[in-house]
């Protein structure tokens, strides 16, 4: 027979069984907020908010509970629609992006109409070459992303098509953005109906391998790379005609005209 003391549970073999969720060295049955997601569990299982007291991200959209129901912190501890983002729903604007990523790429999860764009990385609302760049060599590790600039990049792995950030920026994470630019893939929950969210500058002027599969622009407007030459990166020296830097393929050196 199992029985509570003060500090946890007996088990069957009288050994004292602490539970501990949040692991701050508070049992559960003294701790007044088990999951230590900033909101006590008596505000939680109040029927006016409803989420579970030992899960502090019930809706998993990246927000603690006590982040959510305090996004507007006036009153404090209380759940307002269009005040505050839904802590039992993921997506409280109903753009198919989460709340998590939306507040993360420094976007407004409460208005569907101020929707980031995945793999926007300067966020100026589409995916273009300059987008590329400045992702190739934060994967290269020849510049740092900001965190807001991260969340928007995030994208890789895709799981049955849909986004599955893993808080890294990765190689995996520019294939997808370079697939968004040339319009090669298309996520429902990527593209806001009835708008382009990409463009696609193909067919530059340079002297790239014929294998290349995307030619693009610099910031300044000079051609100045190829990408993914059998799905692998290539850089280029842009301040002049270069060896590539940092070639992972095969494929001959290409450069700046």
């Amino acid at each position: 027979m199992l029985a509570w003391s003060l500090y946890g549970r007996l088990n069957l073999y009288g050994a004292l069984s602490i539970v501990d969720t949040d692991l701050d060295g508070l049992p559960n049955n003294i701790d007044s907020d088990d999951d230590n997601d900033g909101l006590p569990d008596s505000v939680e299982t109040s029927p006016g908010i409803g989420t579970g007291p030992l899960d502090a991200d019930s809706d998993d959209d990246g927000l603690t509970e006590g982040f959510e129901v305090n996004y507007d912190p006036s009153p404090p501890d209380t759940y307002s629609f269009g005040l505050n983002t839904d802590p039992l729903n993921p997506d409280t604007d109903n753009d198919g992006f989460k709340d998590g990523m939306e507040v993360a790429a420094g976007h407004d999860p409460l208005l569907g109409g101020d929707a980031p764009v995945w793999g926007d990385t300067d966020d100026n609302g589409v995916v273009n070459a300059a987008d590329i760049v400045l992702l190739m060599r934060a994967v290269l590790g020849l510049n740092t992303l900001q965190d807001d600039q991260k969340a928007r990049v995030d994208i890789a792995p895709v799981v049955a098509g849909v986004p599955a950030p893993d808080n890294k920026v990765t190689l995996g994470d520019l294939l997808v953005v370079e697939r968004i630019l040339l319009d090669q893939v298309s996520y429902p929950s990527w593209r806001m109906p009835g708008t382009r969210q990409s463009s696609n500058p193909v067919g530059l002027n340079c002297p790239l391998p014929r294998e290349a599969e995307h030619t693009a622009l610099a910031p300044d407007g000079m051609c100045c790379f190829a990408l993914f030459v059998d799905h692998r990166a290539m850089l280029v020296n842009t301040d002049a005609w270069s060896p590539v830097v940092g070639v992972v393929t095969p494929s001959a050196a290409v450069g700046r005209q």
